[in-house]
């Protein structure tokens, strides 16, 4: 039966253009993946596609927007895979996460995959303030209603994780080994220079520590994955053109960040350790 591979993420932290990228690469062959099939559709990706072209970034995609595109793949020794792409827009899991319900063929997916590629946009990732970087005020100063509850992003990520493995059921007397969790640092290039220089475990570790210390403690290691991602590269306008890119075409851009840190142009292998 063919794996299939789960890549999940809500709105903003870069699938389309990685999609778009991904895309191109595979159908190139030049990498370590390529299609061994034709996708049902491809329709969310084909503007990004237009756009990359001329020289621009895709438009945010419309919240309205709910489409699963499922890809066959495989590598040049016929291992082969299904990488799923349940939600293109983000906003149901979102609605999913607000909601605490899981659609049936969600469920269906979760519980059948192999692997589950978690996207995090890790520029827009920063500690929130605690008691010690911004002690709290004085008890008579709090005024009803002021204060409103928001979940850290850190939070909702673990929570998202918690709510799949408990769909999944596993993870809670041994740590897992399958499905195969692979963190996708997204946006890469937006990251200090110093960051952009290290490993991708080193980030996580110092952008989203309870994240790291989550996926470390109940992952088995062969099983957890992190890697770092810049789809496009660099920063492209939606207005202005990037005639570098219009020259060179899209796929001489972008790359990806390997667990020891050393960047290659090879998208494909952000998805390879599944098959």
């Amino acid at each position: 039966m063919t794996r299939s591979v789960l890549l999940l993420g809500e709105s903003d932290v870069g699938k389309s253009h990685f999609g778009a990228q991904l895309l191109g690469r595979l159908n190139q062959e030049a990498g370590a993946l390529r299609m061994v099939g034709a996708a049902p559709t491809l329709q969310p990706f084909e503007a990004v596609v237009a756009s990359l072209n001329r020289g621009l970034s895709a438009p945010h995609t419309s919240r309205d927007l709910y489409v699963e595109s499922c890809w066959p793949v495989g590598d040049r020794d016929g291992n082969r895979m299904d990488l799923v792409w349940p939600d293109y827009g983000g906003e149901q899991l979102s609605t999913i996460k607000t909601d605490r319900r899981l659609p049936r063929a969600w469920t269906e997916r979760v519980n059948s995959a192999s692997g589950w590629i978690v996207m995090i946009r890790i520029g827009n990732a920063q500690l929130s303030d605690d008691v010690f970087s911004r002690p709290l005020g004085p008890a008579s100063g709090d005024v009803a209603g002021e204060r409103t509850f928001s979940i850290s992003q850190q939070a909702g990520i673990v929570d998202l994780l918690q709510w799949l493995m408990f769909v999944r059921r596993t993870g809670s007397l041994a740590r897992v080994a399958e499905p195969i969790l692979l963190l996708l640092l997204s946006c890469w290039d937006e990251l200090p220079p110093a960051q952009i220089a290290s490993a991708p475990r080193q980030v996580l570790l110092s952008r989203l520590p309870m994240v790291s210390a989550f996926v470390e403690a109940n992952w088995l290691p062969g099983s957890l994955h992190v890697m770092g991602l810049s789809a496009l590269g660099r920063p492209l306008s939606d207005q202005v053109a990037d005639e570098d890119y219009i020259d060179r075409g899209p796929e001489s851009f972008g790359y990806v960040v390997l667990e020891d840190g050393c960047q290659d142009p090879d998208l494909t292998l952000a998805v390879r350790a599944f098959t």
